[in-house]
């Protein structure tokens, strides 16, 4: 709680670097209840760096009613699954982040469908009406997670066809 303290000292932060400070769940929820209890609008934190905080699934879905607020996501190496990016990407919260880093978790093809899916719908909307824009995705880190090589070309050949604008680094 010091740490909300000291951010809530500074209203003008636009980025906060938590990386290798165990928050784990507990104080992953009591850090998005704060972010959420001063109005959105009143925050400026766009870039939110929690690598290494043992989020697990469970913190990595507490960060949900912010992703409609940052504009970057670090969260490598946190023991996320694909049970927890499912959870994340089937959620009907807007998702505004325009880069996604998941490197070294523990995701594997149930969560790349899930976020292809996600991204691809989004996408496919804004074609039809570029006012429903729901997703600036532009980046997604899943490098070092359990994907095969195989999963990555297929994902690569769908997402050229159905989602160009959206880079997947493997």
């Amino acid at each position: 709680s010091m740490l909300l303290n000291l951010i809530s000292l500074s209203p003008n932060l636009k980025s906060l670097d938590l990386s290798n400070n165990y928050l784990g769940p507990k104080g992953c929820t009591d850090m998005v209840m704060w972010m959420t209890e001063n109005e959105k609008e009143n925050f400026s934190l766009r870039s939110l760096e929690v690598s290494g905080c043992g989020l697990g699934d469970d913190g990595f879905c507490k960060l949900l009613p912010v992703l409609d607020a940052l504009t970057y996501l670090g969260a490598r190496d946190n023991g996320i699954t694909s049970a927890g990016l499912i959870t994340v990407m089937t959620s009907t919260q807007m998702i505004q982040l325009q880069c996604l880093d998941l490197a070294g978790n523990q995701i594997g093809e149930p969560g790349v469908h899930a976020l292809t899916e996600r991204f691809q719908q989004e996408h496919k909307r804004s074609l039809w009406n570029p006012k429903q824009l729901t997703s600036t995705i532009e980046t997604v880190n899943l490098s070092n997670n359990d994907i095969s090589s195989a999963l990555a070309a297929s994902t690569e050949a769908f997402l050229k066809i159905h989602n160009p604008l959206l880079t997947v680094i493997w």
